[in-house]
């Protein structure tokens, strides 16, 4: 229902609206009527497909109560602006999108629903459309932030619809709250990039990144191999959620070590690798001591202690860093065998 005072403030230009998509439709209607074929009386059930559309225009002409619900009962918001950008007409779904009631809204510019900080290019582009009016349907790039009265921004999609009118030219802005597809969308580009067990980057985004750095300039670039000793017997004894867990606690244990520029990745089931542009042998040698830190003080308090095996390798200007990942790898396997009194066959 529309409340009586807003309902008052703006039911004049709904009616001259509601009149003109129905006098506008009630062409179309007319226009269907004389395509259809002529009716053959012998048959049961004639065609009636013009009947109709002009039965439904005629309604909408002679009943803008009708038009008026039409237009409250629309899921998305809609705001009608005039030739001066001020608002003329808004529906229910637009008081609840943006937190304003009706009255507050009418007569107000456009602009107060958008950041301040946007506000001028949002009248560039306003003022572009206005040069060249065209109907622009949703999902064809008009996407942008909205603000509400309690001033937290929402992204939204409009569809812009020009008409003109007996107070001049109108826009009809229909607006769609985009925030749960953008969340939708985020959450997918995350699942994309990340291994969904650990929270770190996949086997897939550290390669991206790899070629990525090796174009760059950002050399010498370190490359470490880490892998969980004994995480197959793990899964064996206790099950795959103690290997899990194992798998959980070195991405911990990593996370808090490395830097935010660096990349730390899970490659593999049981190994984790990480890039780290601009670092030489004194700053490996000196992270690579820090994990180890880590790694005690989290053992400590563990009920039973995660063991890694680590390798690494530095690569140069036009070093090819998938080399480079072989020599860590190979380094963290003979570190690995070490411990165990076996060589590593070459």
């Amino acid at each position: 229902m529309i409340r009586a005072a807003s309902a008052r403030a703006q039911r004049p230009v709904a009616r001259r609206l509601a009149s003109q998509w129905a006098g506008s439709a009630t062409v179309a209607g007319q226009a269907s009527a004389s395509e259809t074929p002529a009716p053959c009386h012998d048959s049961p059930r004639e065609p009636v497909l013009g009947s109709i559309s002009m039965h439904r225009t005629s309604l909408l002409a002679h009943s803008p109560e009708l038009s008026e619900a039409l237009l409250e009962a629309a899921p998305d918001a809609i705001v009608v602006v005039d030739h001066d950008a001020r608002i003329v007409l808004v529906n229910h779904q637009a008081e609840r999108m943006f937190g304003y009631s009706r009255d507050e809204l009418l007569g107000q510019p456009v602009e107060m629903l958008i950041p301040e900080r946007l506000r001028q290019r949002h009248v560039e582009e306003r003022e572009r459309y206005a040069a060249r009016p065209e109907s622009r349907r949703m999902g064809i790039g008009l996407e942008l932030l909205a603000r509400r009265k309690d001033g937290t921004e929402l992204p939204v999609e409009i569809a812009l619809s020009p008409i003109t009118s007996a107070q001049g030219p109108l826009t009809i802005s229909t607006i769609r709250d985009a925030s749960e597809r953008k969340q939708v969308e985020s959450s997918l580009r995350h699942l994309s990039t990340h291994d969904p067990l650990t929270g770190l980057h996949n086997r897939g985004y550290f390669e991206d990144e790899m070629e990525r750095l090796e174009r760059g300039r950002q050399f010498p670039l370190s490359v470490v191999v880490v892998d969980v000793d004994g995480l197959k017997s793990i899964n064996d004894s206790l099950g795959h959620a103690a290997g899990d867990d194992l798998l959980r606690r070195t991405a911990a244990v990593l996370t808090r070590v490395f830097r935010a520029e660096d990349v730390v990745a899970r490659i593999g089931g049981d190994e984790f690798a990480v890039l780290l542009p601009r670092a030489d042998a004194p700053t490996v040698a000196q992270v690579l001591s820090r994990v180890l830190d880590e790694l005690d003080k989290h053992n400590a308090s563990q009920p039973f202690p995660l063991r890694l095996s680590i390798g690494s390798a530095i690569a140069r200007r036009g070093d090819p860093l998938a080399e480079v990942l072989m020599h860590a790898d190979r380094q963290m396997y003979r570190e690995k065998l070490s411990r165990l009194g076996r060589p590593l066959e070459e």
